[in-house]
Parts: C-alpha cells; sequence; structure tokens
C-alpha cells in the first residue's frame, strides 16, 4: 500500500510540475520581454538627449558664416527625436521578441558611443579656419552617430518582416492585420528622421562648413606614416628587449587666404594645423634570462609568452573622433610657416597620445632552474612603450621642412627621412613619410 501511494505521489508531482511549466515559461518569457523593452526605452532617452546636445552644440559654436545652417540644423533635430520615440512606440505595439530588442539597444549603444568621440572634438579654437576644420570634424562624428542610431530602426524593419513571415508559415507570430495604419505611419515617420539624419541634418551642414572653410582658407592635406624601432643591450652587447611601434594617420595644414593677399611676394605665410591618427602595428620581444640573468638558469630552461598590445583595427575610420578616442591613438597640433618652394612644420602640443596604461608589452615566464630545485617559478613584467608624439618629435621636434612641388591641379610637399638615435647599450631608428596637397590629395 505504502509503494502505491508512493507511486501515486509521484505521478502527481510530475503531473503537477508538467503543467505549471507552461506557466514558468510564460512568466519567464514575461520577465525577459519586460527587461528588454525597457532596456530599448533607456537607451532611446539616452539618445534622444544626444540628439538635442548635438543640435545645442553646432548652434552655439557655428561661425557667424554657418548660424543659418546651425538654425536648420536645430529645426530638423526635432523630426529625428520624433522618429526615436516611433521606434520605441512600435516595438512595444508588436511586442519584438526578446533577441530584437537586443539588437536595438546595442545599436542605440554604440550610437552614444558615436557622439561622445563627437563631443571629444573642440571646436572652440583661436582663429576661423581652424574652428570651422573642427566644425566639419564634428558634423562628420554626428553622421557616424545618426548612422548608428538608424541601424535601430532598420533592427525593428527586420524582426518585423521576419513576424511576418513566420506567421504566413504557420507558426503565427505576427499577422499581417496586425500591423495598423497607426503603426505604418509611425514607421513613416521613422524613416523621415532617417533621412533627416543622414541627408540635410549632417551633410549638407557638413558641406556647409566645408564651403565656408574653403572661401576663407587654404589648406595642405594628405596623409603620413611614421614607424620606430628600439633594442636594448646588455654591457656584452646582447639583446634584451626590443620593440616596434608603426603609426600612420592624417596631416592637415590649413593657412589663411588673407594672410596670403597680405604678404609680400615670396614672403612665408602663417600655416597651423594638426597630426592625428592610430598605432597600425606593435611588435615586442625579450630575452633577458639568456642574456642578463644566464647564471640563473643555466643547466635549467624558461618557458615565456608575450604579448604587444592590440594596434587599432585595419580598416577603422580614420577620423579625428577615432583617434581621440582609441588607447593607441593621437592627436598633435602644429604650426609653422608656407612659402612657394617649401612647408616647415613644428609641433606644439598633443591633445591625446596613447593610453600608458594600454601601451606597454608583457612577458609572463616560467622558470625552472637548478637555483629552485627545478621547480616552476612564474614570473612576469611589463615594459613601456614611447608613444606617438615622441616618434613625430624625432622629425617636428626641430622643425621639419617639406619642399613644394606643383603639378597641372595642385601643389605637392613631401617628405621621406629616417633617424638613427645610438645611447648608452640602446638604440632607435626611426623613419617617417609625409605627402599631403592643396587641394587636398585623394
Amino acid at each position: 500500500m505504502d509503494k502505491l501511494k508512493e507511486a501515486f505521489i509521484a505521478v502527481l508531482v510530475v503531473a503537477l510540475v508538467a503543467g505549471r511549466a507552461p506557466a514558468l515559461a510564460d512568466g519567464q518569457a514575461a520577465a525577459d520581454q519586460a527587461k528588454a523593452q525597457a532596456a530599448v526605452d533607456a537607451a532611446i532617452q539616452e539618445v534622444k538627449a544626444d540628439v538635442t546636445a548635438a543640435s545645442g552644440t553646432f548652434a552655439s559654436d557655428a561661425t557667424p558664416q554657418l548660424q543659418s545652417t546651425a538654425s536648420r540644423f536645430s529645426s530638423d533635430s526635432l523630426n529625428v527625436e520624433n522618429g526615436l520615440t516611433a521606434i520605441g512606440t512600435f516595438a512595444e505595439s508588436v511586442a519584438l521578441p526578446p533577441v530584437a530588442l537586443a539588437k536595438i539597444a546595442s545599436d542605440l549603444a554604440t550610437a552614444h558611443t558615436m557622439k561622445q568621440q563627437a563631443d571629444a572634438i573642440d571646436t572652440k579654437a583661436l582663429d576661423t579656419c581652424d574652428q570651422v576644420a573642427h566644425l566639419h570634424d564634428k558634423l562628420k562624428a554626428y553622421l557616424a552617430f545618426g548612422v548608428a542610431a538608424n541601424a535601430s530602426q532598420d533592427d525593428v524593419l527586420e524582426a518585423i518582416k521576419g513576424m511576418l513571415r513566420q506567421g504566413s508559415g504557420g507558426d503565427k507570430t505576427l499577422d499581417p492585420s496586425d500591423v495598423s495604419s497607426d503603426l505604418l505611419q509611425k514607421l513613416a515617420q521613422a524613416n523621415t528622421a532617417a533621412s533627416d539624419i543622414n541627408g540635410f541634418l549632417i551633410r549638407e551642414a557638413a558641406a556647409d562648413t566645408r564651403d565656408s572653410f574653403y572661401a576663407q582658407c587654404g589648406s595642405f592635406a594628405g596623409h603620413f606614416a611614421a614607424s620606430m624601432t628600439a633594442r636594448f643591450f646588455t654591457k656584452s652587447g646582447q639583446t634584451w628587449w626590443a620593440y616596434e611601434t608603426q603609426i600612420h594617420g592624417i596631416a592637415r595644414f590649413h593657412y589663411s587666404l588673407k594672410d596670403v593677399s597680405a604678404a609680400q611676394s615670396g614672403a612665408p605665410v602663417p600655416v597651423k594645423g594638426e597630426l592625428f591618427g592610430f598605432a597600425d602595428h606593435f611588435a615586442y620581444e625579450t630575452d633577458p634570462f639568456n642574456t642578463a640573468y644566464v647564471k640563473i638558469v643555466a643547466g635549467g630552461k624558461v618557458d615565456k609568452t608575450e604579448t604587444a598590445p592590440a594596434p587599432q583595427a585595419r580598416g577603422s575610420a580614420m577620423t579625428v573622433a577615432v583617434a581621440q578616442t582609441s588607447p593607441v591613438g593621437f592627436v598633435a597640433n602644429v604650426t609653422g610657416t608656407m612659402s612657394p618652394r617649401d612647408l616647415t612644420l613644428n609641433l606644439t602640443d598633443s591633445l591625446k597620445d596613447f593610453d600608458p596604461d594600454y601601451t606597454q608589452g608583457e612577458t609572463t615566464a616560467i622558470v625552472f632552474s637548478p637555483l629552485t630545485n627545478m621547480l616552476p617559478v612564474k614570473t612576469s613584467y611589463k615594459l613601456p612603450y614611447k608613444n606617438a608624439r615622441w616618434i613625430l618629435d624625432q622629425f617636428f621636434g626641430h622643425g621639419l621642412t617639406a619642399n613644394i612641388s606643383a603639378d597641372t591641379s595642385r601643389r605637392i610637399a613631401e617628405f621621406n627621412g629616417s633617424r638613427d638615435r645610438p645611447a648608452n647599450q640602446n638604440d632607435a631608428q626611426y623613419e617617417i613619410y609625409l605627402d599631403v596637397c592643396d587641394p587636398a590629395c585623394n
């Protein structure tokens, strides 16, 4: 009898659990849905605030020649905010899956990061050419912000299409009749907002800043690349540490057309600009145990791993915004003079350079030595890299002079150089190539 009772209770428990399982699953799904929707709502509010802030920044920083553009920029931002509201509204109305909501929130978070990159660009410069050039950079960064924000709308559209396809296939998730005319109207609003962000709101405003710049200024612009290879030696001349850094980026040097008109024939004209970019290669190698500390490991062995810092990902956008936010990015100001035959340039202050905590090589070693009875002893250490400013200073520190030539359509200034800097128990080789044009090189 007891066995029958136990069996009955077991069956009853199974039945109760089975009966509650759908309810438990439904409850968890509802919680997941609510959590994902809350994340989207928070992200939308954050990006809406970003749009408002971007509009205000442009309005306050615009030069007198750009006030009309700033006014249109400001009024159009309302459409963008309405579009973001629409995304949130119809995301709720069709109960998008948590996975789709998570993708929307992720894209909006990316957009917020892009806005922070744009904010890092200083537009409060001393002269009109500098200010307009930086404002143009900021607007290009806002364009990247807009593209990322619009990706959230694409996520919504793809989710709705997928749910409609599932519905027509028998696994009913969303019926076409559920897509109301109100929903379609909100979708149209979001499309309008997307058009505004990637249309007039940024591109035409950026074009206005470019036109304003070239009405008052000229500019040499192009690319540069530089490298440093360093080696450190023991007293007996063995290399115990070596590393290599390669950087590349954009060079821009502008001048006022008024200064050109005022200068006497052949007289130098002031130029001002910047170098910005990031490291695209690091190498690192150490061997102290077989050089400086041979006695410690004599008769034993060392197993070691060496890790160089990761460079900027290849294919990354070469913009001031990326350079100012990357741990291996740099932005350095430049001043100098322009004459008919050459361009002389000097570095001034660095607005941004490598993160010193990030740009370190790391070695982890496991030492087996007779001194430790061949028991493994683990040790690790980090060694620093010189920053971008150090590398550039080898050429710009005392003035770099690039010869100017001309073809049928533009002036070209080039410099190709190398330096060897030996010192006590170390040596470093530096190379640089600079190629800028007026108008800008392709």
